[in-house]
């Protein structure tokens, strides 16, 4: 049973990878990804760069601590 996303950039620190997780490496936009699931983008503007379009994503505020209201 699949649990969560990861997409990422450079190599995980400190982090071995499970079969419980889908793993993206490299630029992956939010509307390809099972949105069932909880995803983890790893690095603020690699999260704005995989998803330009996304109008909701690029006016996000991470002070505000919430990225899509409702989610």
């Amino acid at each position: 049973m699949i649990i969560a996303n990861i997409v990422y950039e450079k190599e995980l620190v400190n982090h071995v990878e499970v079969e419980y997780i889908n793993y993206y490496r490299g630029l992956t936009e939010y509307d390809k990804l099972d949105k069932s699931l909880p995803t983890l983008y790893v690095g603020w503007s690699f999260m704005k760069s995989c998803n330009p379009n996304n109008e909701i994503i690029q006016n996000a505020n991470i002070l505000h601590k919430k990225i899509v209201a409702n989610e």
